[in-house]
């Protein structure tokens, strides 16, 4: 699917890019073009009205002079005295040009038939149109010219002259221009091709690892509810079993009826306790589903860290003892500043820490006595409150299993937990989680390292 959709955007973004850039491309070359034809015709108007001056000036007109204008290939020029071609017409006479003069004057008649162009004037004038013998799909090869009908008085009548101007050249420039543009568009269209499929990988690359863990995260969800659901399954089933109090008659089994009603006991409080085990683990996820939204419910007030801290060591105190774990709490000896934060949300990070800082230093502990070390020693969790450059900081320190760099990486991802605590029911890998998103909300921040002598250290700032 990924693929799929990482090829749409990388055409839908080179798509929608090279359309800006052809556009862009488009106006330019217009403007370009344009701007090209305005120069080219007014470089024409200029020499244009240097030939007319030159013209005016002679009294004899110079062939090498004419040979000149014409030499570059760029301008032809027809003179005509008293309407009788001057001689240099006939040393390069050819049909040609002779048929692109007779299209010319026809042109030039159909334009400016109406004017009044009356020979006998004191005054030369001329007049410039633009002439097109045959129009064709490439510039290059388009046989159009800037015209340029002049009459000069003389003393015994009037001198006529057509000055063309070929376009060719013009043409050429304009369509080499084009040509380049297109390789720089075609250059370009690569390159954004490729920058695209690179960018929208990598734009995709987060949302591709977040289906994959929502993806992880349901298949393991799945197997963390399959477990208590079988349990509660196979005990009905065993109730069904039991002899029926009502009739008194024996199912299956030929027991005594005190057993029958021990066993019977038994089953319910299996299915109690699978029962509140599923309710954890659903109200974790429902949990961690209102960070995903969004939608914690964080109200921030002012609140002593010190009995933040205090009411968590009470709550387990009891727990401590019971695992013969020894238990402190270090409390600053002066008063600290108010702490902002949801006094309930951090006391929920506090016991999610707390307890998996009992549990896992009494695993340490149950492991050495059962190996037979007699120096086994006693485990020790403790927790402590300071303020500091403007921050709150709580530690909860154990000399616990220790968490390796590996798993420090992965430890708070999602039903994440090490080898160690798998065979403790009642942890689904869902409580570090839980302590980051809340932190998350807080903007502030959780952090683990070891302790000194083994074990673990989290600190969370405030």
């Amino acid at each position: 699917m990924f693929k799929k959709v990482h090829l749409k955007l990388t055409l839908l973004c080179t798509g929608i890019t090279g359309m800006i850039l052809i556009c862009m491309t488009f106006f330019y070359l217009l403007v370009a073009e344009i701007n090209l034809k305005n120069n080219y015709y007014h470089s024409f108007e200029s020499n244009v009205q240097n030939i007319i001056y030159n013209l005016e000036k002679q009294t004899i007109i110079s062939y090498e002079w004419l040979s000149k204008l014409e030499a570059g290939g760029r301008y032809l020029i027809f003179l005509e005295d008293n309407d009788q071609p001057v001689l240099y017409g006939n040393i390069v006479k050819n049909e040609k040009r002779e048929e692109l003069l007779s299209n010319v004057k026809k042109e030039y008649s159909s334009l400016y038939e109406a004017e009044n162009t009356d020979a006998s004037s004191l005054l030369s004038f001329h007049l410039e149109f633009t002439y097109t013998g045959s129009d064709s799909f490439f510039a290059i090869n388009r046989q159009e010219y800037y015209v340029s009908y002049g009459e000069i008085p003389k003393e015994h009548g009037s001198i006529k002259v057509y000055i063309l101007c070929s376009l060719t050249d013009l043409y050429k420039q304009i369509y080499m221009q084009r040509i380049l543009f297109a390789f720089i568009n075609l250059a370009a269209l690569t390159l954004l091709f490729f920058f695209s499929f690179y960018f929208t990988k990598k734009l995709l690359k987060p949302i591709e690892e977040n289906q994959k863990k929502q993806i992880q995260f349901v298949a393991a969800a799945s197997h963390e509810l399959r477990t208590p659901l079988t349990v509660i399954l196979s005990s009905v089933s065993a109730l069904q079993k039991l002899p029926d109090k009502n009739t008194g008659q024996l199912a299956v089994s030929n027991s005594s009826s005190e057993e029958d009603s021990l066993n019977e006991k038994n089953f319910y409080q299996i299915i109690e306790g699978e029962a509140n085990r599923m309710s954890r683990l659903v109200n974790d996820m429902l949990l961690l589903a209102n960070g995903d939204n969004q939608s914690y419910s964080v109200q921030l007030k002012e609140t002593e860290a010190d009995t933040l801290l205090l009411n968590c060591y009470e709550a387990f105190e009891i727990m401590a003892k019971k695992k013969k774990i020894d238990f402190s709490i270090l409390l600053p000896d002066t008063r600290m500043p108010l702490c902002k934060c949801d006094p309930q949300r951090i006391a929920q990070v506090l016991a999610i820490l707390v307890h998996n800082a009992l549990s896992y230093t009494e695993l340490k502990y149950e492991k050495k006595k059962t190996s037979g070390n007699p120096a086994a020693g006693q485990g020790r969790v403790a927790l402590k409150v300071e303020y500091k450059d403007n921050h709150h900081y709580f530690y909860v320190i154990d000399n616990g299993i220790g968490i390796s760099d590996e798993e420090k990486k992965h430890i708070f991802e999602r039903f994440y937990r090490a080898d160690a605590s798998r065979s403790k029911k009642d942890h689904f890998g869902l409580g570090l989680c839980i302590a980051l998103e809340i932190m998350k909300e807080h903007h502030g921040t959780i952090l683990v390292s070891d302790t000194d002598g083994g074990g673990s250290t989290f600190v969370i700032k405030l």
